[in-house]
């Protein structure tokens, strides 16, 4: 949630909500649970119906990006942008075959699909889900 404020800027419940749907499992807490304890630690404020990051939530927002950034470059040290690229698309594949009901290949060309390798200075876009029954197959997943 303030990854996705913190790109996007300020944003109404339903737009954050079909954002952030991909990562509500059912039985989840919901968005305004979430969003209810954001705004008791002061990291979020609510405008009606729109929430927007406050400085703090900034500052939190910046201090976990930098270590993300900092683990992934440890997690790349010694593989290039192309065996990132490879497993990622590799590994998407070994899930579509063990999820059910999914019968398309993620498309092998990862950069078009918009997958772009940690320190590359691109936020990461989509890497592409095999639907479940039932889920909405989209994946508006970018980089923390």
């Amino acid at each position: 949630m303030l990854n996705s404020l913190a790109l996007q800027g300020p944003l109404t419940r339903p737009a954050l909500s079909r954002l952030l749907r991909p990562f509500w499992e059912p039985g989840a807490r919901t968005l305004d649970e979430v969003a209810g304890v954001l705004i008791t630690h002061g990291l979020l404020a609510a405008d009606a119906d729109t929430l927007t990051l406050t400085e703090a939530g900034r500052r939190t927002h910046a201090e976990v990006a930098s270590l993300v950034e900092a683990g992934r470059a440890r997690l790349m040290r010694g593989l290039t942008d192309d065996d990132y690229l490879r497993t990622v698309t590799v590994l998407d594949r070994m899930t579509a075959n063990l999820t059910p009901g999914a019968h398309e290949q993620p498309d092998p060309g990862a950069d078009q699909a918009g997958i772009h390798p940690p320190g590359s200075g691109r936020r990461a876009a989509p890497v592409p889900r095999p639907s479940r029954p039932g889920a909405d197959a989209t994946n508006h997943r970018t980089a923390p």
